[in-house]
């Protein structure tokens, strides 16, 4: 995982271990021989060789490691490189430039680079109001193009090539806001991005203009790129399922963020394999967890995000139901003061099929009602692990799946009353694992949401 602010602008005296002059074993001046090199190349122009020009090779994860040569007559460059890993390959003259990479295993390699037009890309970034403690910076992985974010947020880059790479975005305050590349298409005709994405990606070979990218004017527009929040920030309870192990007679696992008291399993002897570590599994109304006392963790709170994990299995019940996975409520007493739950519903609140819904409740003993929920637009994926996450902003209830948006609703709820309601998982007639259960204190973000999608549980 990349997980190092990449510095850029270095010279070749800063990389006096890695790069040598013009004569030293790593410099290879006038093009390259078949013997020695194991990387190796021609740098081209429409189909035509371009000489004396330096082409750089630079190694992803570790910035120090930089290599240059000097195209010979016949456009030829090459490499003897001895620390395996992802590389890129840069170079640049006049208004033409390229950028390529590739991972070197030990095995001779030979590319063509083909020069490509560049352009201007300019934006700025858009943060929540509690701003940035320090400075962004925006670098494209093992190139030389970097650019520093002003005061006002803005960023402008200038001669960066046609085509498709990652654009890394380091944060500057790592307490609040997780470093994260966003993927970026550049052409003539149909510009796109998508993201934000955890730095990790630099090295998936991922379709990533398969998914629903933003696309822009390259020349014309102006693009906003968000900062995801680090997963720690405002999270209120974390349910791993991890382990289970015996408190006071009953097995029992613990919130991570030890706010709350411990979840009491019953009729469940030990957990299964998850989506990442181990997960809760629910067959049946008489095997369920508790947490009795949450102290009070959602009192007077005004937004809300909640993020989970599940795998359902097929639903044979076809009558009208409404089935808890995990909520804040009471089951039907006169005197429940419910406040949420996300739940199987079928043939309810106007869907006539089962779908994934979130219901939420002021706490000061209205019910969960169909009017205050929000219901998924899209289908369920059985037998599959499923990423589900809605957030409450103190009016819309938003749900996503897998990182995009699946609905939304605006409710009444305004405030959350203190309820001495238990937080339950299950305890219906359900089949279902669960896993990497979350509460937490904000409205977190679209870019959130996506960010820890393709983040896969490694958070904390």
């Amino acid at each position: 995982m990349l997980n190092k602010k990449i510095v850029f602008a270095l010279s070749c005296a800063a990389l006096f271990a890695a790069c040598t002059t013009q004569g030293g074993d790593d410099k290879l001046v006038g093009g390259f021989d078949e013997q020695t090199n194991n990387i190796a190349g021609v740098l081209l122009d429409n189909g035509s060789p371009v000489a004396g020009v330096t082409v750089m090779a630079r190694h992803l994860a570790i910035d120090t490691v930089a290599l240059y040569d000097t195209t010979g007559a016949d456009g030829s460059f090459g490499f003897r490189l001895t620390r395996r890993g992802y590389y890129a390959l840069t170079s640049s003259v006049d208004s033409l430039a390229v950028y390529e990479t590739f991972d070197f295993e030990g095995s001779e390699i030979k590319l063509d680079l083909n020069l490509k037009e560049t352009l201007t890309f300019k934006g700025s970034i858009g943060v929540d109001s509690l701003g940035l403690a320090g400075g962004v910076t925006l670098s494209v992985p093992g190139s030389p193009w970097s650019v520093d974010v002003d005061s006002a947020g803005h960023f402008e880059f200038e001669g960066m090539p046609f085509g498709e790479y990652f654009l890394m975005v380091s944060s500057g305050d790592s307490k609040r806001y997780d470093d994260a590349v966003y993927a970026v298409k550049f052409s003539a005709e149909d510009s796109g991005i998508y993201g934000p994405l955890p730095t990790s990606v630099v090295y998936d070979d991922a379709e990533w203009f398969a998914q629903d990218s933003l696309t822009f004017d390259s020349v014309n527009d102006s693009i906003v790129l968000e900062m995801p929040s680090v997963a720690d920030y405002s999270l209120l309870c974390w349910w791993t399922f991890d382990y289970l192990r015996e408190r006071d007679g009953f097995k029992a696992t613990i919130d991570a963020r030890g706010r709350a008291d411990s979840l009491f399993v019953y009729g469940i002897d030990n957990v299964v394999d998850g989506n990442t570590g181990k997960a809760l599994h629910i067959q049946s109304a008489d095997q369920f967890g508790v947490v009795e006392n949450d102290h009070g963790i959602l009192d007077s709170l005004t937004e809300l995000t909640f993020e989970t994990v599940v795998m359902l299995d097929s639903i044979k019940d076809q009558g009208a139901y409404r089935k808890n996975i995990v909520g804040k409520l009471g089951f039907g007493g006169e005197s429940d003061k419910d406040v949420f739950s996300f739940a199987l519903i079928n043939k309810e609140c106007g869907v006539s099929e089962p779908s994934v819904a979130f219901f939420l409740a002021d706490g000061s003993g209205d019910s969960l009602r169909c009017e205050n929920a929000v219901i998924a637009n899209v289908a369920i994926d059985y037998k599959s692990w499923t990423n589900y996450v809605v957030t409450w902003d103190g009016d819309v209830l938003t749900l996503y799946k897998n990182g995009v948006w699946a609905g939304d609703h605006k409710v009444s709820v305004k405030r959350l009353y203190p309820s001495n309601e238990s937080i339950f998982f299950g305890k219906e007639k359900i089949n279902v694992k669960l896993d990497d259960v979350r509460l937490g204190a904000k409205a977190i973000t679209s870019a959130d949401v996506l960010y820890r999608y393709y983040l896969r549980g490694r958070s904390l």
